[in-house]
């Protein structure tokens, strides 16, 4: 894994260090984004993509 980041509803992506990591305990409350990185075709980029509130109003 070359980055780890989140990207919260208004669409602002932050990189995150396993200090921020430990706080995500519900796996409900966003998507996981993988995809290969660009400059290690080895390697990939994991992005935490925040759901908005909505998101679970309607699902039920």
């Amino acid at each position: 894994i070359s980055g780890l980041f989140k990207q919260c509803t208004k669409g602002v992506t932050v990189k995150l260090d396993d200090d921020m990591l430990k706080h995500y305990c519900n796996e409900d409350t966003f998507i996981i984004d993988i995809e290969q990185a660009q400059d290690d075709p080895s390697c990939c980029t994991v992005t935490l993509v925040e759901l908005s509130p909505s998101h679970f109003s309607q699902s039920t």
